[in-house]
């Protein structure tokens, strides 16, 4: 603590003395408040994100620091208006002010004094008071944005209340309490709901955030407050935002279904062939819409090349679609079409636009949007839907998508916001636009069950035997026939496991939900910045990297931006980004979203591939710098979340041999010789080539473990198989890019899973030299697909239609953490790990504390830490089993100085060895060496050690600082 203390104190008085303006100081005061509450919070051992609610768990763990803790909220409120508020032209006395109660409060919480300089600053001087409570004795209050404290929904007796009270903090009223009675009314049929939040209340996890809009304020007792069920909508943890049409697909014939939700979200999707055809469909509406002619024979065979794999899946379908959308859609589409364009220029048309509503905890991609040209406030929604047409109206869960599409064009555009909002069913005979209105009730239903979603999210990130019971217990009659399939499915797969496989299922599950939450709201960066998704309206603008605008190239369809900051960047070519107008409030939830990736990079330019169909291109004319922010998809990690499933599923050999419970077979070692390769390489090539189940191969630093190992492994079994497949992954484009040059250059053909067009084998360049037909008799000659690891995930259901799956190569195993893998390695007849887990470890944006496994029978069979790699753990176990046909490691390295190389030859049981003999002369590598002692402390030592409380935050010229500071 005192450590602590000393360097924040340490900060405080470097920012009072700093020449910056008032308005900046306060900006680092409270980034250096959230520093000091973020490490506080990981020494108590939870999980809590934003400043508001960290800091409202500490004081209530401090009472001395809740005695202070109006001053504090005071400071911060302040802090954030100079972060976003250009200019709040701040005094010297409310910036000593809020020096005080920030120094007050790292006293108290740390208990250690304040530094006499800090007191020096405020002592003696009637500063203006930072308090801040308004809301006093107003019948509705319109917003509050606060944090949970705690739920009471039993008596003390253990009875269960009729009522939950949420036990609040707020800045505007310190501590209050909302009362939310259970529903009296009685479920009728074919009636909404009758669900409230009262169901579910004691779910509500402490510290959590929530926003109240249209809440009733008790006048005779300020601090009690309820709800109107026609009027308060209520949103949970508002910055964990949830993907519109997945919310929507929770309704089902007038009731919620939350349960259904994560069963839908555990099980491996299956795409059919209607999913494809509306996408099929959503393409021909966004041809017609922007192109004057529109060949259809032309434009399905171009969207049938560049779905090759998917299409090749559906085959048999195809020419039923083709006839369904040419006879049915079309004609509905071209008659529709002044509609859709916005009659005739009233309107600007924009297809795929996505808003973000931290507000509403919701984001969604909309079909189109209609601008008016005259009207800024009118904005028009259209949803197409290519699926059954209803008899009257519209199907619920679509009506509850466009319901939430209205609570973002709330959110972005204000209350006042005029315009229809409609779904547009492309297969209607009559009536396809139809209408879904902006109602209030429509918003608090749709709200409850978006705060179901997230409460049963929240279960499942806990690993709760609450949400696996009410999973297993779920039934509903009258529900789709392919809802009670999956519900069915599911069951019957999870009861069918052994004990520890269940088990291990749950606690692989909770940690990848873990890493959705942190990955969205609460994660940091190796400077202890906020980096989770949240931080693109939570951060301060001036964090943030500008771009100006250069170009537009209309050949290949890229935008060209300026850098305007030499900084270096956090991004890479490929990277998923959204780009969005940079003004100094540097504000995305007011506007559309722009979405890409990153098509080139230097130190001067960002070129940038949007990825949507049709932008209003006015906005690069009108505003002259755009931010640039890493993309976050839900579907990523979800991904793995389906594929885990497959693990549950494999064979019960398969899930034993991964758990560590039955020992792998290998068929006795071949004696042939392997010309080329040095011994440690050719044994374990051999091994790897024997083994039925699976081998793990240790590849430390230059031992060829890719260019030599791998490239053998794979050569030998092609060879020795006329049938025999193999398919190759790893964690990054970076290495599965070389595995492919290493097959280009001994002649191996195989299909790289990609958008590449770097590659011949490509997909992406794929598409250039084929048509369906021609591809269908490429893939019967293709044995090796190569991939990283995300996109196998996202193709093997169309990959599994073509390609059989029997060997499994992945390199760079020990970067992927356990649940990335397990759920792949269960599905091939055997597979190959090569890595090294004590090189570049698995990533996580999960703390060391909270990976950690405490069940004991999971710790038996050596699982004890989810941020342990599925390789590491593997080898540890065959290595404490004596199962030596099943691991092996590579020890001549051909990249280290002997030298370098003992410094971590403790890691290999000082088994590495030298496979050269060149050294380089001290003297060749500084020729003109100065005698000074920092030039003699860097060429005398290989390992300098500096001593620092923040290391992750010290840059190059501090490092430079603290050497001459040790001379």
């Amino acid at each position: 603590m005192e450590e602590l203390a000393g360097y924040i104190f340490e900060r405080i008085l470097t920012i009072h003395s700093s020449e910056s303006g008032n308005d900046e100081k306060l900006r680092l005061l409270r980034i250096t408040a959230e520093e000091m509450l973020k490490k506080l919070i990981a020494g108590n051992g939870v999980r809590i994100s934003g400043i508001i609610p960290m800091a409202v768990f500490l004081f209530d763990k401090n009472l001395d620091a809740k005695r202070f803790e109006d001053e504090f909220f005071g400071f911060i409120r302040l802090g954030n208006k100079a972060s976003h508020t250009f200019p709040l032209d701040a005094t010297n006395d409310e910036v000593d002010s809020c020096i005080k109660a920030f120094s007050t409060i790292v006293s108290t919480l740390t208990a250690c004094p304040v530094p006499t300089e800090i007191e020096l600053i405020y002592e003696g001087r009637e500063l203006p008071p930072l308090r801040h409570k308004i809301l006093q004795n107003k019948e509705i209050v319109e917003f509050i944005s606060a944090t949970i404290k705690r739920t009471i929904w039993r008596a003390k007796s253990g009875e269960r209340l009729n009522y939950i009270d949420l036990i609040c903090y707020a800045e505007e009223l310190g501590n209050f309490t909302v009362r939310i009675y259970k529903s009296v009314r009685q479920p009728v049929e074919g009636q909404p709901s009758i669900k409230t939040l009262y169901d579910w209340g004691q779910f509500i996890p402490e510290y959590s955030r929530v926003n109240f809009f249209n809440i009733l304020q008790d006048p005779e007792n300020p601090q009690h407050f309820s709800l109107d069920y026609t009027k308060t909508l209520v949103v949970l943890e508002p910055d964990f935002l949830l993907e519109a049409k997945d919310v929507g697909s929770l309704f089902q014939r007038n009731e919620r279904y939350p349960v259904y939700y994560v069963i839908e979200k555990l099980l491996p999707g299956e795409g059919n062939w209607k999913m494809f055809k509306g996408t099929l469909v959503n393409n021909f509406l966004d041809k017609y819409l922007f192109e004057d002619e529109v060949n259809f024979e032309a434009a399905f065979d171009e969207f049938i090349t560049e779905n090759l794999i998917t299409t090749y899946s559906i085959k048999e379908y195809l020419g039923q679609i083709k006839e369904e959308i040419k006879t049915v859609h079309l004609p509905r589409i071209k008659a529709s079409l002044p509609i859709l364009k916005g009659n005739n220029g009233e309107y600007t048309v924009t297809t795929e636009p996505t808003f973000y509503s931290p507000m509403f905890g919701i984001t969604g991609r909309l079909d189109i949007l209609q601008s008016s040209v005259t009207d800024p406030k009118r904005k028009n929604v259209l949803e197409l839907k290519s699926g059954k047409v209803p008899n009257f109206g519209v199907w619920k869960q679509e009506e509850m998508q466009v319901t939430a599409y209205n609570l973002l064009m709330q959110s972005n555009f204000g209350n006042d916001r005029r315009g229809d909002s409609s779904i547009f069913y492309s297969a209607a005979q009559n009536n396809p636009v139809r209408n879904v209105p902006v109602m209030t009730t429509k918003s608090i239903e749709f709200l409850t069950g978006r705060n179901e979603i997230f409460l049963m999210l929240y279960l499942l990130k806990q690993n709760d035997d609450r949400v696996f019971s009410r999973l297993l217990q779920f039934s509903a009659n009258g529900l789709p026939e392919f809802i009670l399939k999956n519900i069915a499915r599911f069951k019957t797969v999870f009861e069918a496991s052994s004990p520890l496989e269940q088990k291990y299922y749950r606690a692989s599950v909770s940690f990848l939900i873990n890493e959705l939450f942190d990955s969205k709201i609460s994660a940091n960066d190796n400077e202890g910045g906020d980096s989770s998704f949240a931080s693109l309206w939570r951060q301060q603008p001036l964090i943030k990297e500008g771009l100006e605008f250069d170009n537009y190239d209309e050949q290949r369809d890229l935008y060209f931006f300026r850098r305007t900051k030499k900084v270096v960047a956090k991004f890479r070519e490929k990277d998923l980004i959204i780009l969005y107008p940079y003004t100094e409030e540097l504000d995305p939830l007011h506007r559309e979203i722009l979405k890409g990736s990153i098509a080139e990079l230097t130190n001067e330019i960002v070129a940038v591939k949007l990825f949507n169909k049709q932008v209003d291109r006015t906005v690069f004319n009108t505003s002259k710098y755009f931010a640039i922010e890493p993309d976050f998809k839900d579907g990523g990690i979800l991904s793995n979340v389906k594929m885990m499933f497959g693990f549950l599923d494999a064979f019960s050999r398969n899930k034993e041999l991964l758990l560590g419970l039955t020992a792998p077979k290998s068929e006795p070692l071949s004696t042939d010789k392997l010309p080329g390769l040095h011994p440690s390489q050719e044994e374990n090539v051999l091994k790897a080539l024997a083994a039925k189940d699976y081998f793990l191969l240790q590849g430390p630093p230059g031992t060829g473990k890719t260019s030599f190992a791998l490239l053998t492994i794979v050569e030998k079994i092609l060879k020795r198989s006329p049938d025999e497949t193999v398919t190759i992954l790893a964690f990054t484009n970076k290495a599965i890019k070389e595995v492919c040059n290493k097959l280009n250059s001994v002649g191996i053909k195989y299909l790289f899973n990609s958008s590449s067009e770097e590659d011949d084998n490509s997909l992406k360049t794929m598409v250039k030299t084929h048509d369906l037909e021609s591809f269908g008799e490429y893939v019967k000659s293709i044995r090796v697909v190569t991939s990283t690891v995300a996109s196998f995930v996202k193709y093997s259901n169309d990959l599994k239609s073509f390609f059989r799956f029997d060997t499994l190569i992945v390199d760079e195993a020990s970067q992927l953490l356990e649940p990335q893998l397990a759920g792949i390695v269960v599905n091939f007849n055997r597979f190959i790990l090569i890595g090294d887990q004590n090189q570049l470890p698995a990533v996580t944006v999960q703390s060391d504390v909270n990976t950690l496994i405490s069940d004991p029978v999971l710790n038996e069979i050596g699982i004890t830490d989810m941020k342990i790699s599925l390789f590491e753990r593997m080898f540890n176990t065959a290595v404490q089993n004596g199962w030596t046909n099943a691991y092996g490691t590579l020890i001549e390295q051909f990249r280290m100085d002997e030298k370098i190389m003992q410094m971590i030859n403790h890691y290999y049981h000082d088994g590495l060895r030298c496979a050269f003999s060149v050294k380089q002369n001290l003297d060749d590598i500084y020729p003109t060496r100065d005698e000074s002692k920092i030039s003699e402390l860097l060429i005398s030592n290989r390992l300098i050690l500096l001593k620092h409380l923040s290391p992750r935050r010290v840059k190059t010229m501090r490092v430079k600082l603290i050497l001459w500071r040790r001379l």
